[in-house]
């Protein structure tokens, strides 16, 4: 009898058998969940077809007699309220390009994926949210004004460079600067660009006049002696039509300094001053002229030179190099070959957004109608934030077709009555990475609000916040709380103060939120009342505390 004859597994059989199983059990799931996505790919590809084809039947019809639809960008819910008819499932949001009465480009949104219409094919979905539809418009140099008409609402984002100051005898101009922001513009509206040239260099120091740069650069004169160069242009984008020395501020939107333009005497060569932002730079030299600032242009240097005024750089007087031009222009610079002043630029239109202006070696700020950023990167080409040589440029690219689409999701207004006021955006300027600060800013109509912000910013890169609010009734108190409620207030007890600015006629509150780790901050005012104009600004600081701001009022808005 064999007395070695098992019956069953041993534990190391029967464990074996259970990873067998286990093993065939997950490569069953893969295959079935692998299955199953490919069937709702499929399913979603199918409706965004369906999408498509109802939306070009739709504007095939329409665009016959409304020129609307010949070239517009449309939200789904736009196309929704326009009657639209579809078979298969809606998408839950996105965009449609409409170019020459077709559907040109599209992204549909379903549940947690998107899916893209591009080159008459719909594309495989992609899990995330709809990019956003980029169409740029780039403006070279062309010494002449070109005028922009808008082709469909949405948010534009424009850029500009300023134009590089002239060299002489070989000693460069300052560079022209770069400046940035986004704006809504409506349809049909007009837009004015005016690209900076560069100034005209001065080869030798033969008594000759040198013309400055299209748009606001300085003239110059050597004088036998000396080379002086001409400064540069400045580029600009305005929504009345002229040169920027010809229109009233009020009517620019963005500006970007040109640079001064440079100078040589027996030896001693000088480069112009670079175009700046909130200030634009000296140039080199015993003599140089002086950059421009926000109020003033900049100041000429010795006996028989000129200062720089608004959107022109200084000529020259005698035999001066010339300023470079920008919002207001720079100075001509003088003896020994002295560089002509680099302009300043603007970004302070109200209406901009997620502006910032950078220029070559040059004066930082951080306030947000003047945020500067020096930076040593320079090119030929239009680079972003980057300072420039020769002619200026100009870009406008379409980034959405919704304001809420070009800002965080981060800011909700309700009535009393509970009901969600949407879009109520109308600027902001925002930056990240490490930023010097964070703001937001919105506009009330008349009446009674309950105003809340969630999932704003990560409190760990901030130290203090101020909250300002104008021609704005305050009905209960304002507070922070975790999971803020329309109802109650239950705070999480930052140390937060008031403090009336009776001056202003304005009412401040600063808080201190140092220390702080939550990567969320929610920010509550209840029982707000608006006259009609009611406005309220959130800031946050990284680099100043809630003592140094309740101290120094050039910190507020």
């Amino acid at each position: 009898m064999n007395k070695n004859n098992k019956k069953g597994f041993t534990l190391v059989e029967l464990m074996a058998v259970i990873i067998i199983l286990i093993i065939i059990i997950f490569i069953t799931v893969g295959i079935i969940n692998k299955s199953v996505d490919k069937s709702e790919n499929k399913a979603m590809v199918a409706n965004a077809g369906m999408y498509i084809k109802g939306v070009t039947d739709f504007v095939s019809v329409e665009s016959i007699t409304n020129t609307n639809y010949k070239d517009n960008v449309f939200t789904i819910s736009d196309l929704d309220e326009a009657g639209v008819k579809i078979s298969g499932t809606k998408p839950d949001d996105g965009y449609v390009y409409i170019k020459d009465r077709e559907v040109y480009k599209s992204c549909l949104k379903y549940d947690k994926f998107y899916v893209k219409y591009e080159n008459g094919k719909v594309l495989d979905p992609k899990k995330g949210n709809c990019p956003d539809l980029s169409i740029k418009y780039e403006f070279d140099y062309s010494g002449e004004e070109v005028e922009f008409k808008v082709p469909f609402n949405g948010v534009y984002k424009l850029e500009v460079w300023g134009a590089q100051g002239g060299d002489a005898a070989g000693r460069r101009g300052g560079y022209g600067a770069y400046s940035t922001g986004n704006i809504y513009l409506h349809k049909n509206d007009k837009i004015y660009i005016n690209v900076g040239g560069k100034g005209e260099d001065s080869p030798t120091s033969a008594y000759l006049f040198h013309k400055g740069g299209y748009n606001g650069g300085g003239d110059s004169r050597s004088d036998g002696a000396t080379a002086f160069a001409a400064g540069g242009g400045a580029t600009s984008i305005a929504t009345t039509s002229g040169l920027l020395s010809s229109i009233s501020p009020s009517d620019l939107l963005i500006v970007a300094a040109g640079g001064g333009g440079g100078g040589t005497y027996s030896g001693s060569n000088n480069t112009g001053g670079n175009g700046g932002g909130i200030s634009g730079n000296r140039g080199d030299g015993s003599c140089g002229g002086y950059g421009a600032t926000q109020t003033a242009g900049g100041a000429g240097c010795g006996g028989t030179v000129r200062d720089g005024s608004f959107g022109q750089g200084a000529n020259f007087g005698d035999c001066n190099s010339g300023g470079g031009g920008g919002y207001y222009g720079g100075g001509t610079g003088y003896n020994w070959g002295s560089g002509g002043g680099g302009g300043s630029s603007y970004i302070a239109n109200n209406d901009l957004f997620s502006k910032e202006m950078f220029c070559y070696n040059c004066t930082q700020n951080t306030r947000s109608s003047t945020l500067t950023t020096s930076v040593s990167c320079v090119n030929s080409a239009a680079k972003e934030k980057c300072a420039k040589t020769e002619n200026g440029y100009a870009t406008i690219t379409f980034v959405s077709s919704t304001v809420s689409n070009a800002y965080p999701d981060h800011l909700h207004v309700y009535y009393d009555n509970g009901v969600e006021r949407e879009n109520f955006y109308t600027a902001s300027d925002i930056t990240s990475a490490s930023p010097e600060f964070y703001r937001d800013k919105i506009v009330l109509g008349t009446g009674y609000y309950t105003i809340f912000y969630t999932d704003l910013i990560d409190l760990s890169l901030y130290n203090s916040v101020i909250i300002k609010r104008t021609n704005v009734t305050a009905k209960d108190r304002i507070y922070f709380q975790q999971n803020p409620q329309i109802a109650n207030g239950g705070g999480e007890g930052f140390n937060f103060t008031n403090i009336s600015v009776t001056e202003l006629g304005d009412d401040y509150y600063v808080g201190d939120i140092s220390g702080q780790t939550r990567t969320d901050l929610h920010f509550a005012m209840n029982q707000y009342y608006s006259t009609g104009s009611g406005t309220i600004y959130f800031i946050a600081f990284s680099s100043k505390t809630a003592s140094e701001i309740a101290a120094d009022h050039s910190y507020l808005p």
